[in-house]
């Protein structure tokens, strides 16, 4: 039975409890760009069943500066974000055994702030971000492209549909996170393969799949 080898991580809501964090910037983002959108948090959970930055766009954001000013607004507010409580404990086990990658929507500079922040230098071995392309689903491609990897050695750990269809679309099964972006009811309804309810969950489960 094939192996799992490499384990392709997302970050925000996975590892770094950032969702207060990114709902704030969304409305304040809102009213710099004079879009009319419902203000509750479970609206903005709702971007998170597709591609975060065309249901934006939808939305009519303009995406002229948008990156920069996100990355200003998360690195002048980062201290409202914070480590999932046991997952760099649980990082740093998987990475006796396995290559760590990170795919995020996120931007490389405040991940690398994060990384700085809580000591998880050298944790990952290869990270793509926002800032190479704003499609999770072609950062996992490119990764992918580039290594020699199985799609069976692989697996990816996320917290939205939108990654759920984003591993699917690669041929990659994907373990949903409960503590990030969406609920467990709507990550169930889009089929992922496994459910991890709390960090630790994610070491049972792989363990599990490699026998």
């Amino acid at each position: 039975m094939t192996k799992i080898k490499t384990i392709i991580f997302d970050w925000n809501g996975v590892i770094v409890d950032s969702l207060k964090l990114d709902h704030f910037i969304f409305l304040q983002e809102c009213k710099r760009d004079v879009v009319k959108a419902p203000v509750p948090l479970k609206f903005y959970r709702s971007l998170f069943n597709g591609n975060i930055f065309l249901n934006m766009k939808k939305l009519g954001f303009i995406f002229d500066d948008f990156d920069e000013k996100y990355k200003q607004l998360y690195q002048k507010y980062i201290n409202m974000s914070k480590i999932f409580p046991g997952m760099k404990n649980v990082l740093k086990q998987l990475q006796k055994k396995y290559n760590l990658v990170l795919v995020t929507s996120n931007y490389k500079c405040n991940v690398d702030l994060f990384i700085k922040k809580y000591k998880l230098e050298g944790v990952f071995d290869f990270i793509m971000t926002a800032d190479t392309s704003h499609r999770k689903e072609d950062n996992i491609k490119n990764f992918l492209a580039k290594s020699s990897l199985k799609k069976e050695e692989v697996i990816t750990i996320g917290d939205t549909v939108m990654d759920i269809k984003a591993s699917r679309k690669n041929g990659l099964k994907i373990i949903s996170t409960t503590w990030g972006y969406q609920h467990k009811n709507v990550l169930i309804k889009a089929k992922p393969d496994f459910i991890a309810k709390k960090p630790e969950d994610i070491i049972k489960i792989i363990g599990e799949i490699d026998g």
